[in-house]
């Protein structure tokens, strides 16, 4: 009994965390980034529930999307790179190795180019990139971060970039939380 009373707690103090860092990154988005409410209603709780499934901080996560397009679903790097994360093909592809579901959604989307069309579908890609180069290639936070940019050391002023957006969305949460 002892130890089913310790769960519940855990699970309730899992899930308060959870929604009030889901209401935190979409008022984040809506109103720091203009980020179009239907957008940022589909893709907040994917960024939140996908990062905490696979072991990964939502709001790290966050301040890599935020680098890349200030979330902005566009096309940038020369039309190479698609969406919110800036996906690259082959970083699309990678993905899809590892999860049929995500190939297969992929395929009857016709592929990577056609990405912009479904922003929770970038998100759900650019998050298991992330895991994926972190876990397979045994890297640090840092390393993966600037792994996901195509960077290869650690130390380079993409994942400083992304570390000092990590830090000023730490302490606009922080803020939140105190409201």
């Amino acid at each position: 009994m002892k130890k089913f009373m310790v769960f519940i707690l855990v699970l309730s103090v899992s899930i308060c965390f959870s929604k009030s860092i889901t209401d935190f990154l979409y008022t984040y988005m809506v109103d720091l980034y203009n980020v179009q409410n239907n957008i940022a209603g589909s893709i907040v709780p994917v960024i939140v529930e996908d990062s905490e499934q696979l072991g990964l901080d939502p709001l790290l996560i966050t301040a890599i999307f935020q680098h890349e397009s200030r979330f902005k679903n566009v096309y940038g790097d020369d039309g190479n790179a698609v969406g919110i994360p800036q996906l690259h093909k082959d970083a699309v592809y990678y993905v899809c190795a590892f999860y049929p579901e995500i190939r297969k959604k992929v395929k009857e989307i016709n592929g990577h180019a056609n990405l912009i069309k479904y922003p929770v579908l970038q998100v759900q890609i650019a998050i298991r990139y992330f895991y994926l180069i972190q876990r397979n290639l045994e890297l640090s936070t840092l390393e993966a971060i600037g792994k996901y940019n195509g960077r290869d050391d650690m130390y380079n002023i993409y994942t400083a970039k992304v570390i000092s957006e990590y830090a000023s969305i730490l302490l606009a949460y922080e803020k939140y939380k105190i409201k």
